[in-house]
């Protein structure tokens, strides 16, 4: 414990150091002398420990506040570059859809009476408040996973790409269901290091698309059917990257395979693999 003592040293050592700061000895001092630093010679090692501490806590608010400070910035940044365009973009389609839900609960819950005048009914509007809380858990469940699905379509379909690849047969998965998997590499034979997977699934804005250029849908299972049931050397386009910690995928969009068998004979000091294609119309598979 600090006793009245070390008390009225405390404060004189703290007057001292606040002095120290106004008044800079450097500026006094000639060329080559030495600079008197502060000292707490007058202070226990209590009064010692207790400033340090004080220091610690100063040091750890002023940290604390320079990450409010920055995190503040980055969520004004985010807000006015990325969430307020967005927000622009859906506030029409939010807007109106809110309205015509009120529109519809109004139309529900409230009925006339003889006299024509609009009257409130308890039991509507609880089958209107029931029918609700469906359609909220349906939108949840179902719209904005498929709101973020179409999103990330959007945006990765900007940049498609088209490459040259060994691929192996495409298997329907059980889930998710409705999507195809395959996998390959770009040199043959395909090890663990280079082995690439590529999906195809249901994508609403190429089933826009096709339906513009072409008449009828998108569909995944045509661009598995176009993977022969063996090696292939295909040419294919896709969109996205893979990532494991997200589950993201690249999705195979088109598709034009020819089956390939590889033999291995060799020559001088190695063995060389033989490509023996066997040649096959291209087979399309949109878009």
């Amino acid at each position: 414990m600090i006793d009245a003592n070390q008390n009225d040293t405390l404060a004189s050592a703290l007057k001292a150091l606040k002095r120290s700061e106004v008044h800079d000895p450097s500026s006094e001092a000639g060329e080559g002398q030495d600079v008197p630093s502060p000292s707490h010679e007058n202070l226990s090692g209590d009064g010692i420990t207790f400033l340090r501490a004080v220091r610690r806590l100063e040091s750890s608010f002023e940290k604390a506040a320079r990450f409010c400070d920055r995190t503040a910035e980055t969520g004004k940044y985010v807000y006015q570059e990325w969430a307020k365009p967005a927000w622009h973009l859906i506030e029409p389609a939010v807007d109106g859809a809110w309205r015509g839900y009120r529109a519809a609960f109004s139309r529900i819950a409230y009925t006339r009476d003889e006299d024509g005048n609009r009257v409130f009914s308890t039991k509507r509007a609880a089958a209107a408040t029931l029918a609700s809380v469906i359609l909220a858990g349906s939108v949840i469940q179902y719209g904005i996973p498929l709101a973020v699905q179409t999103t990330y379509d959007g945006a990765m379909l900007l940049r498609t790409q088209e490459t040259s690849i060994y691929l192996n047969k495409a298997q329907e998965l059980d889930e998710p269901a409705g999507v195809h998997q395959t996998s390959g590499c770009f040199s043959y034979p395909c090890g663990a290091d280079d082995t690439m997977y590529f999906r195809m699934r249901d994508n609403i804005i190429l089933d826009a698309r096709n339906w513009v250029t072409r008449g009828h849908g998108y569909y995944p299972e045509d661009v598995a059917g176009a993977i022969a049931n063996e090696t292939n050397k295909c040419d294919i386009t896709y969109y996205g990257v893979r990532n494991k910690t997200l589950g993201w995928y690249p999705y195979i969009t088109e598709a034009r395979c020819t089956p390939v068998s590889f033999q291995r004979h060799d020559e001088g000091a190695g063995s060389v693999p033989v490509q023996q294609a066997v040649p096959l119309a291209p087979v399309p598979a949109g878009p």
